[in-house]
């Protein structure tokens, strides 16, 4: 402190202490940052096709229709879901309203388990898990689909690697927004 004055002119990190966002806070805070960052990343693999580059999205709804979908059929969902105004599989609307359902679970997963136990700024926490969500995907979603290794067997290099980037910028935006809309700096902690 300058003797006289109420200006503190310590490093912010010696005035206070970084607390985070909890509670209804915290999620508003991971929403706003999940709608932006999965709003990004469907975009770019919504208009990858307009620039002829193959990204052959939609794994995971491919991997669980696999899997459950006889089961959800078997059980009625199918029927339910086909009878409502909700968008049907295959149409653009439902894509994005998977994708986006799939970005908020991620979100989740990043916010309230990931996070705190990377270390870095906001943007390299978010490329980090990026890394870890498409590694996950690579090994086991696109191979189980019969698609090979990172989608391998029906991806050529570009495509390989535009899917690789848009899954990058889907978690550094998750990341940054995230960092910068939930850390609040308490300026004075009584001591000089």
């Amino acid at each position: 402190m300058i003797k006289g004055k109420n200006i503190d002119i310590r490093p912010i990190a010696e005035r206070g202490k970084l607390v985070r966002l909890h509670g209804v806070e915290c999620f508003k805070v991971m929403l706003f940052a999940t709608v932006v960052a999965t709003g990004v990343n469907t975009v770019l693999l919504k208009t990858a096709p307009l620039m002829d580059i193959e990204v052959g999205a939609g794994g995971l709804f491919g991997l669980l229709q696999m899997y459950f979908g006889g089961i959800f059929h078997d059980l009625g969902f199918s029927a339910v879901w086909s009878a409502t105004v909700l968008p049907q599989p295959g149409s653009l609307g439902f894509y994005v309203f998977f994708h986006s359902l799939i970005g908020l679970l991620m979100a989740g997963l990043y916010v309230y388990s990931v996070e705190k136990y990377l270390a870095g700024s906001g943007i390299k926490k978010g490329a980090v898990f990026a890394l870890l969500s498409w590694l996950i995907n690579s090994i086991l979603v696109l191979p189980l689909l019969g698609k090979g290794f990172a989608g391998s067997e029906v991806l050529d290099s570009v495509g390989l690697i535009y899917f690789f980037v848009a899954n990058g910028v889907y978690g550094v935006l998750l990341g940054f927004l995230y960092e910068k809309l939930s850390d609040k700096q308490l300026v004075n902690d009584g001591g000089e």
